[in-house]
């Protein structure tokens, strides 16, 4: 009897092929790469931002997307752009979009919505960079208009590493910064050469070591937004007021866009003119003003709101 025949072998390149790139779907961190390089080029700079993994751990990921077949890398300038290749047959074709169909959820669609805005904010910068004029910069403004005023003795809530305080130190006779991420402070530290006004301190902003009234002015830039409870900041900001002082806070004003608020930190939406009104008034504030300061140039163009409030005055003595 005639043995029957063996059934036909897949060609040895095609099934080393069909096992790499299986290995390389297998990998949530290599889902989330694919996914963001679906949709534009982008440098292992970018790709570790959207990611918040260390840079040699994304340049693996990537080394073994290309091993695999699933990615092309090219030089632009002195960076490396990677996107997406997808495969060439069918069957493997079908195999990444199953991978990437299972993989979606909340994780990826930050990740590409935070891509997209790195990818704009790219683009931007080159066509910024054609109108570029040498010394006309935000920091050599702050730094000469910081001259012509006295602040005053100043308080940063959520001062992060502090690049605002030093700015605005020359203008102030104490800048205390209050931050409770040592890491933040660890970097203000790293500057070296703080200014002789600045004060660095670890403390929760809910709850700040200082005396009440100890400050004419209390900064809280860009810090509702990543707050659970911005009441609870306002009114620590009243009680360092002395009679009189101000209040200079910025925020955001309220979205939709949840997804890529998440990814910088943000727990909550910003607030709505009115809404911040209404917290700064719960908060004894008094005579507030709030506007409109900027709106992004790149998608999702968040708008940025300024306010102005203040600790009211001593109330006048009796005749």
């Amino acid at each position: 009897m005639q043995p029957l025949p063996a059934e036909p072998e897949a060609p040895p390149d095609a099934l080393g092929g069909t096992v790499k790139l299986c290995q390389a779907l297998s990998d949530p961190t290599r889902l989330r790469l694919l996914a963001v390089l679906a949709d534009a080029p982008l440098t292992v700079a970018e790709l570790t931002e959207v990611l918040a993994l260390p840079q040699p751990r994304v340049s693996s990921h990537l080394q073994r997307l290309r091993e695999a077949g699933l990615a092309v890398a090219w030089r632009q300038g002195a960076s490396s752009l990677y996107q997406l290749q997808p495969p060439a047959d069918a069957a493997g074709a079908a195999l990444l979009q199953a991978a990437l169909g299972g993989a979606a959820g909340p994780q990826l669609e930050a990740d590409r919505a935070l891509a997209r805005l790195l990818t704009a904010r790219r683009s931007g910068g080159d066509a910024l960079g054609r109108r570029y004029l040498p010394g006309r910069s935000w920091e050599a403004l702050t730094r000469g208009l910081v001259r012509l005023t006295d602040l005053g003795e100043v308080v940063d809530l959520g001062a992060g590493d502090a690049g605002v305080a030093c700015l605005l130190a020359p203008a102030t006779r104490r800048i205390t910064c209050v931050e409770r991420d040592p890491q933040a402070l660890a970097a203000a530290r790293a500057r070296g050469g703080l200014p002789p006004q600045l004060q660095l301190l670890e403390a929760d902003l809910y709850a700040v070591p200082l005396a009440s009234g100890a400050a004419d002015l209390v900064l809280l830039l860009g810090v509702l937004p990543m707050l659970s409870a911005p009441d609870r900041a306002l009114a620590e900001a009243r009680r360092l007021l002395r009679p009189g002082g101000a209040l200079w806070l910025s925020t955001l004003d309220r979205h939709a866009h949840p997804e890529v608020a998440a990814s910088y930190g943000h727990t909550n939406p910003g607030q709505s003119p009115a809404e911040l009104l209404s917290l700064l008034r719960a908060a004894g504030f008094v005579g507030a003003q709030i506007e409109p300061a900027a709106r992004e140039a790149r998608p999702p163009h968040f708008e940025i709101l300024n306010a102005v409030a203040f600790a009211p005055p001593h109330a006048p003595e009796s005749p």
